[in-house]
């Protein structure tokens, strides 16, 4: 099997696990030696940074590969904190438009106004003059509603009845839980733990009742124009809520769930001491077996790669969610992933992919799911594989 690299880079994490990092991804030792994994060469990716549209910060990737990654989210807690030891590979960037492979717009886009559109129709048409691509990142929660045809567009979040030729589905940028607070393998046990830690709550009788309010809504707008589509865009805290009591009436899982009434990850809206807030989330996931995580106000959940992070098994409720890099990984083989249509049967999809393991496979799977985000889900990895597939196929397209 010839992997694509150019130098080879051996390494051992936290985790206790040995990897070889370099071209797209880190991979274990040991698959690279069950693969026969051999050395090859693989082209560079020049990218050109496009001239920035406004004053707003830059990506992550952008600050970070020019030195300067300080946290543009200011409003963000715990991210700050992150390691900057993350290690690019397979991009540089480059000074001209002549010698790139892509044109990347620096910032990311959070609405086409007029404006944007305008300065995004002349960096396309300087880009396609040399037969060039144009990529342009999202943010936030709602860029399932962001719709650029004329470039590659990375967005976090998608429905998968929504999604364009041109879309790629990125990662969010998460922490490495693991690099700060360790792995710790969970021995089998008789009956499986599920954890959930995070906003599920409401603060006041008026938030219940707004919350209720755009339920009835999306309900009504269902029942009247005949879109099913419409049922996977209620807010997360309904699926949350609608989960948590199912599994918590079932006697064949334990819950370990700590129900938050505002959302804690934000500097505005957290209600407690942030450091008491990270400890209870975290441990909630090291102390359980499977980490539910459905849909935020996007249709993805950080809470989702963090459980990877620690070698948790997430529970996806599939909102028609569509998965970073889904034909290229076998996710199935890492996480269980339940239909919303069939919360219904979320106890016993839990206790029989549980008790279908042995102890050993049990342990195994937590290797996996660790594995999975070192390799190809942690921020670094995950870009530096965009990043060369992008400059693989940098041909331009036809108008």
């Amino acid at each position: 099997m010839q992997f694509c690299r150019d130098a080879w880079s051996k390494t051992t994490t936290s985790d206790g696990g040995t990897y070889i990092f370099g071209k797209y991804a880190a991979i274990p030792l040991f698959f690279a030696r069950m693969h026969k994994i051999t050395v090859g060469y693989v082209h560079m990716t020049h990218v050109f940074l496009a001239p920035k549209f406004d004053d707003s910060p830059e990506l992550y990737i952008v600050q970070s590969m020019l030195g300067d990654a300080t946290n543009a989210h200011e409003n963000t807690l715990f991210t700050n904190a992150l390691p900057r030891d993350y290690h690019y590979t397979d991009f540089d960037f480059v000074p001209s438009l002549a010698e790139a492979d892509i044109v990347l717009v620096p910032q990311p886009v959070r609405r086409v106004t007029p404006e944007i559109r305008a300065y995004l129709d002349v960096q396309v048409a300087l880009a396609r003059a040399q037969g060039k691509r144009v990529v342009v990142f999202t943010r936030g929660d709602l860029s399932h509603d962001v719709f650029i045809p004329d470039v590659v567009l990375c967005k976090g979040s998608q429905y998968g009845y929504l999604r364009q030729p041109n879309e790629i589905i990125a990662i969010p940028f998460v922490e490495d839980l693991a690099e700060q607070f360790g792995v710790h393998s969970r021995e089998k046990q008789e009956i499986p733990v599920v954890s959930f830690c995070g906003w599920a709550g409401f603060a006041s009788r008026t938030a219940l009742w707004k919350y209720h309010l755009k339920n009835f809504a999306i309900t009504m707008r269902t029942v009247l124009t005949g879109n099913a589509h419409l049922e996977v865009h209620r807010k997360g805290i309904y699926f949350r809520r609608a989960a948590m009591r199912i599994l918590a009436a079932s006697s064949r899982v334990r819950t370990n769930f700590i129900i938050r009434e505002t959302f804690s990850a934000s500097k505005k809206t957290i209600s407690l001491d942030p450091a008491k807030a990270r400890k209870e989330y975290v441990d909630s996931m090291i102390n359980s077996d499977f980490v539910l995580a459905p849909k935020g106000d996007g249709n993805f959940s950080v809470r989702f790669f963090e459980a990877l992070a620690l070698g948790r098994v997430p529970i996806l409720i599939d909102t028609d969610c569509v998965l970073p890099r889904e034909d290229a990984i076998d996710y199935a083989s890492v996480i269980l992933r339940v239909p919303y249509t069939e919360l219904h049967t979320l106890p016993d999809r839990v206790a029989d992919f549980y008790a279908s393991h042995t102890p050993e496979a049990w342990l195994e799977r937590q290797r996996r799911a660790r594995a999975l985000f070192v390799t190809q889900l942690r921020y670094d990895r995950f870009m530096s594989a965009l990043f060369a597939s992008l400059g693989a196929h940098s041909e331009a397209p036809s108008k």
